[in-house]
C-alpha cells in the first residue's frame, strides 16, 4: 500500500520543489527494503526533472543569444546578456543547492544531472565572460571614454523640420548604461576601469537631465503635430513663444555638462503646452 502511495504522489509531478518536499516527506516511511527501493526510483525521477530544467535553460540560452544579436538601446547590449546569464546561473545553483541540502540523498557523483548543470553553468560563464571581454574590445577601440568630455558638449535638442529631438550622444548613452550593469556584476570578477567608474557616479544627473528634456521634446512634438497650417496661424504667437524658450537647448552654451538645475528649469517648457 506504501508503495502505491509513493507511486501515485510522485506520478503527475513535475516541479522539483515539490517533488523534494514529498520525497523528503515519505523518506520517514522507508523502513522496509521495498520501500527504499521505490524512495530510490522517485529520486532518480527527481534528478530527471532537474536535468530537463537545465535542458529548458539551454534552450532558452540558445534563443537568448539569437535574440541579443539585435538588442535594443532600452538595454545594454553586453551587460545585460551579463546580466541575464547571471540570473540563470544563481537559478541552477539554487536548485542544485537544494538537491545537495535535501534530507534524502538526491546527488549522485558523475550521473546525468550532475553532467547537465555542469555543462549549461560552463556554457552561461563562458558567454558571460565573452560578452565582457567583446565589450571591453570595443570599448578600447572607439575611444568613447577618451572623447566624453566632447561628447557632452552637444546641445540639448536638434530640430528635424517641424520637430525636435533630444541630442544626448547614443554612444555615449550605450556606455553609462554598459558601465552601470557591469559595475553591479563587480562581485562575479568583471573590473570597470576605475576612470570609467568615477565618471558613471555622475550618469544619474545625466539620466534625470535627459529624462526631462525628452519629456519636454514629446510635449513640444506633440502640439506641433496637432496643428495645421489654419490653426497654427491661430496661435502663432503662444508658438513663438514656446519656440523661444524650446530653441534656447539648439545652442551649444546649453549642453549637457551644463547644471542639471539649469537644464531642468529649461526642460519645464512642457507645463506651457
Amino acid at each position: 500500500m506504501y508503495k502505491n502511495a509513493v507511486k501515485a504522489a510522485f506520478e503527475t509531478v513535475t516541479n522539483l520543489d515539490v517533488a523534494i518536499r514529498r520525497m523528503e516527506l515519505f523518506q520517514f516511511l522507508a523502513k522496509k527494503e521495498d520501500i527504499q527501493v521505490c524512495l530510490d526510483q522517485q529520486a532518480i525521477r527527481i534528478r530527471t526533472i532537474f536535468t530537463k530544467l537545465c535542458d529548458q535553460i539551454k534552450l532558452e540560452f540558445d534563443e537568448y543569444q539569437q535574440l541579443n544579436r539585435n538588442a535594443t538601446d532600452s538595454e545594454p547590449r553586453y551587460a545585460g546578456a551579463a546580466k541575464w546569464c547571471t540570473s540563470m546561473i544563481c537559478y541552477v545553483q539554487f536548485h542544485w543547492k537544494k538537491l545537495e541540502c535535501s534530507k534524502y540523498s538526491l546527488v549522485k557523483e558523475c550521473d546525468e544531472a550532475e553532467e547537465a548543470r555542469n555543462s549549461i553553468l560552463s556554457s552561461l560563464e563562458g558567454y558571460r565572460l565573452k560578452c565582457y571581454q567583446t565589450w571591453s574590445h570595443q570599448l578600447s577601440a572607439s575611444g568613447i571614454a577618451s572623447d566624453a568630455d566632447h561628447r557632452l558638449c552637444n546641445s540639448l535638442i536638434k530640430k528635424n523640420g517641424k520637430s525636435i529631438f533630444c541630442n544626448f550622444d547614443l554612444d555615449l548613452l550605450s556606455m553609462f548604461s554598459e558601465v552601470c550593469e557591469w559595475q553591479r556584476l563587480e562581485g562575479e570578477g568583471f573590473e570597470v576601469p576605475t576612470a570609467l567608474s568615477s565618471r558613471a557616479l555622475s550618469w544619474e544627473n545625466f539620466r534625470c537631465s535627459r529624462d526631462r528634456v525628452l519629456l519636454a521634446v514629446a510635449a513640444y512634438n506633440e502640439v506641433i503635430g496637432l496643428l495645421d497650417d489654419k490653426t497654427f496661424q491661430l496661435f502663432k504667437d503662444h508658438i513663438n513663444l514656446l519656440d523661444r524658450k524650446a530653441h534656447q537647448g539648439l545652442s551649444k552654451r546649453l549642453n549637457w555638462k551644463t547644471s542639471g538645475a539649469i537644464i531642468h528649469r529649461y526642460a519645464e517648457v512642457s507645463p506651457l503646452l
